[in-house]
């Protein structure tokens, strides 16, 4: 039977919030104990409770009253100094006005006075300020200098008259601290008070009451009074006295405050001979200055110097207003160079087509400054009816000016005027057609391929090569090379003429798409030659290996030798670029060509493409043409490329060819290179190299560690595995590094398996030196020889393995685990002496 709860368990349980917040309370007034008796260097626990408790007082007001209570009594003489600076901390978070008594008498300790101001300044209301000015009567020099500021960074209204008794006071630190509290007050009267002061001053205290009475101003300003702070700054700037920084900054006062006479100001300012005025003039000119303020601002410089109408159009923001179009108009009629670059660069970023006409007619200035600042107004200037008015100029220009023109057309990029500049790029003036197929290359699309075949049809030969760029860009621009090639393909059944078919052929190659084969292929056999070299060219730089068969057809059989020579040089060309062949292929139709007996210079590209290809038997059909003193150099360079790319798999084939290299009768810099690969053979004899990979392997929420005691399928009997070339590469001065991170794909907390043959002719002993990129472990003909189950890089010192070989075959099997970054292995076989 179930027991009825007891009252006092009742009471208990409902009260337990309570319970917790007596005893946390008590736990705060326990702190606040030990840190009355607390020295320096003692437990900090009890200021860590007692932060954490004012953050919470923060949402509990009972707790706060308690903390405050609690804090006014670390603030005794008898506390040490590290308990009475964390009260005065904690009390700038949270005192009120009832601290302002505990906290005033610390005023008089000058090592507490900093303090105890830091927390009365963040009390709100006027009683501190009311008890800050009563104190300032009986406090030393240097504390009354700290609460002088106090009472500036609080703005207190009550302050003023006191401050202001403390302008003329014997100590010069009190007076300018004073002064500086007055200007951060920053109200009228505080105002009136600095500028009574400024006007009786002597010179040296004019400094400190100036920057003060800026300040004022400047919060005046910020408060909407402006005709105190016009008072202020009006003083500042016509005395003659004031240093440029600050009669700079009276003027832009003056500015803010909308004060009639600024604009007489600015513009006496702008002529000023002192720099600091004249840049106050030209940034309030530039950034403060309204539309309608700065065409207020033109009409006064008419009767301006030189210099200062040019400094004038030089602050004009970037997009002028309209109503300046006349001054500027008129500063372009003006013969002094300098005033007419300053009104075209004004003009550079204006949005009034106003500004057009201005502009162009100075494209063709004699002055090149002038001229190169119309230019880039023009190409600045905004709306979409200006490039249609360039245009619109052009064939009322000279051909020099119709240049520039289709330029700025170009960095507009305006493509809306592509069609209509197709009739330039046949222009009879070359200056001209240059500059409009180049703008085309740019702003051409596809809209404009018929027109633009036309052209291609009916052009020179000299302008197919800059047309069949255009051509090229608009079908990278656009992916059109599919509607490019058809039509294209098109225009080309209706085009008799021979000569006007070649270079839509030379395009149809540039696109390289097959849908245009047919047509190249049937020109290969037209009977104009022309046709016929020009597909010749076109399918020499296909894209894949389709246009072979036609190519080598050509080359055998064509009745002129010289589309022979050219068909043989294109196909040569074709396996060369074709990545859809693989090296054996490439080799076989290497083989086809030299079937044909070709001249020595086909021989020599021919073995320029078997110098690309990392074979055995590419290496020995360079070797055959050694002994041919006419493509010797070529053959032995063949043969240097193609040993330095595998001899890390073949070493001592590799090393046979490169010594017959070195016995003919090549340059010394061929054989140079050919001693170099030998070095590099010896280097890494060595080194094992012919290895395969099997894996990654791994178990989920195994760590490498782990895995290196897993038996994977390499490791067991009768299990099958995978097994893949494994390449070798450099690593610092290793040239066999076995890349597993590259080779795997990366990953981690994973094992791979390598393994080698090595054969031997006896019975012998030798050492494995292993490099491992983690840890690694070995096994030789099935024996485990070598474990180490670590965590490493690549070190200096490999692992040392001493092992007996058998005569014959021998293989050798490593297990290499991955933790994170590199993953890798190195292996030599040295003699173990």
């Amino acid at each position: 039977m179930n027991k009825p709860l007891s009252i006092g368990l009742i009471l208990t349980v409902l009260l337990i919030p309570g319970v917790r917040l007596w005893a946390e309370t008590d736990a705060v007034i326990q702190a606040f104990d030990q840190l009355r008796a607390f020295q320096s260097g003692g437990d900090p626990q009890p200021f860590k409770t007692i932060e954490a408790a004012v953050v919470r007082s923060y949402s509990d007001s009972s707790l706060r009253g308690v903390l405050l209570e609690q804090f006014e009594t670390l603030l005794a003489p008898s506390v040490c100094f590290e308990t009475r600076r964390f009260a005065c901390c904690q009390l700038a978070l949270i005192a009120t006005g009832k601290q302002i008594p505990a906290l005033i008498p610390l005023l008089r300790e000058e090592t507490m006075a900093d303090l105890a101001l830091y927390a009365l300044e963040r009390i709100p209301g006027s009683a501190v300020d009311e008890a800050l000015v009563e104190a300032l009567a009986e406090l030393p020099n240097g504390q009354k200098q700290s609460v002088i500021y106090t009472l500036g960074q609080r703005r207190s209204p009550l302050a003023i008259n006191p401050l202001g008794t403390l302008l003329t006071d014997a100590d010069p630190a009190i007076a300018g601290e004073a002064v500086m509290a007055l200007g951060r007050i920053g109200t009228p009267a505080a105002s009136q008070i600095l500028l009574t002061a400024l006007s009786q001053a002597d010179p040296p205290a004019k400094n400190t009451l100036t920057r003060a009475g800026l300040h004022c101003a400047e919060q005046l300003i910020a408060n909407g009074q402006s005709g105190a702070a016009t008072e202020i700054y009006n003083k500042v700037y016509q005395s003659s006295f004031t240093p440029a920084t600050d009669r700079s900054a009276a003027l832009k006062g003056l500015w803010r405050a909308h004060v009639p006479t600024a604009y007489a100001d600015v513009i006496e300012s702008l002529q000023s001979s002192d720099r600091t005025m004249r840049l106050m003039a030209i940034h309030i000119i530039h950034d403060c200055a309204t539309a309608e303020e700065t065409g207020r601002l033109a009409g006064m410089t008419e009767q301006l110097p030189l210099e200062a109408r040019v400094h004038f159009l030089r602050a004009l923001p970037e997009r002028p207003a309209p109503a300046l179009l006349p001054m500027l108009r008129q500063a372009l009629a003006d013969t002094d160079p300098d005033l007419k670059l300053a009104a075209l660069q004004a003009l550079a970023g204006s949005s009034d087509m106003a500004s057009f006409p201005l502009l162009i007619r100075h494209v063709s200035s004699e002055n090149e400054a002038c001229r190169q600042a119309a230019r880039d107004g023009l190409i600045k200037l905004s709306g979409s009816a200006v490039s249609s008015a360039i245009l619109a100029e052009i064939p009322n220009v000279k051909p020099e000016i119709q240049v520039i023109l289709i330029q700025i057309l170009d960095e507009r990029q305006a493509f809306e005027t592509a069609n209509q500049l197709l009739r330039y790029a046949s222009s009879s003036n070359p200056q001209v057609k240059s500059a409009a197929q180049k703008a085309l290359r740019s702003l051409a699309d596809p809209e404009v391929i018929d027109p633009l075949i036309n052209l291609l049809v009916n052009s020179s030969p000299s302008d197919v090569a800059p047309l069949r760029s255009i051509f090229s860009a608009i079908a990278r621009r656009n992916d059109s090379y599919q509607m490019i090639t058809k039509s294209l393909l098109d225009h080309l059944d209706s085009i008799d003429q021979p000569a006007r078919r070649i270079p839509v052929l030379q395009v149809l190659g540039d696109m390289g798409l097959p849908e245009a084969l047919p047509a190249l292929t049937t020109a290969l056999h037209d009977a104009d030659p022309g046709l016929g070299y020009a597909a010749l060219t076109a399918l020499g730089g296909w894209v894949d290996a389709s246009p072979l068969n036609d190519l080598l057809e050509v080359a055998r059989n064509h009745a002129l030798p010289t589309h022979r020579v050219l068909a043989l040089r294109a196909y040569i060309r074709l396996v060369d670029n074709a990545s859809s062949l693989s090296p054996d292929e490439k080799l076989a139709d290497l083989h086809t060509a030299l079937s044909l007996h070709p001249s020595d210079q086909e021989k020599k590209a021919i073995l320029g493409v078997i110098a690309k290809l990392p074979t055995l038997a590419a290496l020995e059909l360079a070797r055959n043409s050694l002994d041919r003193e006419s493509v010797q150099s070529e053959a032995a360079l063949a043969v240097i490329q193609i040993a330095r790319s595998i001899y890390l798999k073949f070493p001592d084939v590799a090393g046979t060819a490169l010594n017959q290299v070195l016995q003919t009768q090549v340059s010394s810099p061929l054989q140079d290179q050919a001693r170099a690969v030998l070095g590099d053979i010896e280097k890494i004899q060595s080194y094992l190299t012919d290895w395969e990979v099997a894996g990654p392997y791994f178990v989920e929420n195994k760590t490498c560690q782990e895995l290196f005691d897993i038996a994977f399928a390499p490791e067991l009997p009768d299990t099958p595995v995978t097994w893949q070339p494994m390449p070798v590469s450099q690593l610092n001065t290793h040239p066999a590094y076995l890349d597993l991170l590259a080779a795997l794909q990366g990953g981690e907390q994973r094992v791979a398996y390598l393994r080698t043959h090595i054969r031997v002719q006896d019975d012998k002993t030798a050492r494995l030196e292993i490099y491992s990129d983690d840890g690694v472990k070995a096994w030789l003909n099935g024996m485990p020889i070598h474990a180490n189950n670590t965590l490493r890089p690549i070190l200096d010192q490999p692992d040392l393995v001493d092992i007996s070989l058998h005569r014959g075959d021998n293989i050798l099997l490593l297990k290499v685990t991955q933790n994170n970054m590199p993953w890798g292995a190195i292996v030599r076989l040295v003699d173990p002496k």
